[in-house]
């Protein structure tokens, strides 16, 4: 299972370093296997296009 959603509190990319703002937003992305509990990665929006942007390429491969 895997949750996206805008953080709710204080957060901080874990790729760049930015941490939440009135003009930065980070979004917490959740992923679980059934049982395992959660995983957490925060990410800006300028990192989270990237990640979606090597997603999108390694597709096109």
């Amino acid at each position: 299972m895997v949750k996206i959603q805008t953080c709710k509190r204080h957060g901080v990319c874990n790729d760049c370093g930015k941490q939440q703002s009135n003009d930065t937003e980070i979004w917490e992305i959740k992923a679980s296997t059934t049982g395992h509990g959660w995983t957490t990665i925060m990410l800006c929006r300028d990192c989270m296009l990237s990640l979606h942007t090597a997603i999108a390429a390694a597709q096109i491969n």
